[in-house]
């Protein structure tokens, strides 16, 4: 299995079922080169989230970050242990991000946690089983966050989080079949979240699935090559889904090719852009008006702090 292993120390803090108290005043700053994060944003354009990941020094990280039109600040809050390799989507019926999982030297992680704009807290709920990179993104339409596989056990399972609760969902075959690594963003031709790509049992995966909240649909459009440590976002500006790069399958090939879903079909889009990388962080800035994306991991497997934007053309921020 493709997961390289990155090992730390680990600082854990308390209070799960609680507001966490704050912590002392972060500085000001930029963060430290990052791969195996996220970023999601609020649906006003007004904050972006980001939340540890792993940088250089083979550390994995707790801080969290709000970004204001490209400018990063440590927010002066305690909130989840330090980890990467989570799901994060932005949930706009409840004004909170909901954070699920990831991983830590420790082992993988369960824990659910919701961010309101200016602190952390942990509600006790039932809900997935610990898994590391499970697919998660918002679905408007029907105003809930999905969240599809991950890594650990074979994980082929699809979840909800509806604000409060979670709730497994029981989809009619066809399904996708179990995965990690995969992306998923939401796809407003079809009001529908689409999912691509991953990996399970040695392979990458090239396929591209709709759901609709009751039905998984394999989608025949051909596409991109398979993938999986990609990254994937919704650009209501051009109204499609961009994504970019991730891991071939073979050691050490990353990928740096982009591409567009119209609803129905895929296509690649220019070659200029980012350079070869995998975890990427990457979501849509309302204030911004563009796709987003920061950091991952290069091809000589150093973190990457560069930060881009899609305008239908990839700009260097």
């Amino acid at each position: 299995m493709h997961q390289r292993t990155v090992l730390s120390s680990l600082g854990l803090l308390s209070g799960a079922g609680a507001v966490i108290a704050a912590q002392a005043p972060g500085p000001a700053s930029a963060p430290p080169p990052l791969h195996h994060h996220a970023i999601v944003f609020d649906s006003a354009g007004g904050q972006g989230l980001s939340f540890g990941g792993s940088s250089d020094s083979a550390r994995i990280r707790g801080e969290t970050w709000l970004i204001r039109a490209g400018t990063w600040d440590i927010a002066a809050v305690a909130g989840p242990s330090h980890r990467a390799s989570y799901g994060l989507a932005y949930h706009v019926a409840g004004g909170h991000a909901v954070l699920f999982g990831g991983w830590t030297p420790r082992g993988d992680l369960g824990d659910t946690w919701l961010w309101d704009g200016s602190r952390w807290s942990s509600p006790t709920v039932f809900g997935p089983s610990k898994r590391v990179s499970p697919a998660m993104a918002y679905d408007p339409a029907r105003g809930r966050t999905v969240l599809f596989g991950g890594c650990g056990d074979a994980r082929g399972e699809t979840w909800e989080w509806d604000g409060s609760a979670w709730s497994l969902v029981v989809a009619d075959d066809p399904s996708p079949g179990p995965r990690c690594r995969a992306t998923m963003a939401f796809d407003a031709t079809r009001r529908a979240v689409l999912l691509f790509g991953g990996f399970h049992q040695g392979e990458v995966l090239g396929d591209s699935w709709a759901w609709d909240g009751s039905h998984w649909t394999l989608l025949t459009a051909p596409g991109p090559t398979p993938r999986a440590n990609h990254a994937m976002a919704t650009d209501p500006a051009h109204g499609s889904i961009v994504l970019f790069g991730g891991w071939a399958g073979k050691p050490d090939t990353l990928l740096s090719d982009t591409w567009i879903w119209n609803g129905t079909a895929w296509r690649v889009a220019e070659e200029y852009g980012p350079r070869a990388r995998e975890m990427p962080a990457m979501a849509f800035d309302p204030g911004a008006g563009a796709v987003v994306l920061h950091g991952g991991r290069s091809q000589s497997g150093r973190a990457l702090s560069d930060w881009w934007r899609w305008t239908g053309q990839w700009e260097r921020r």
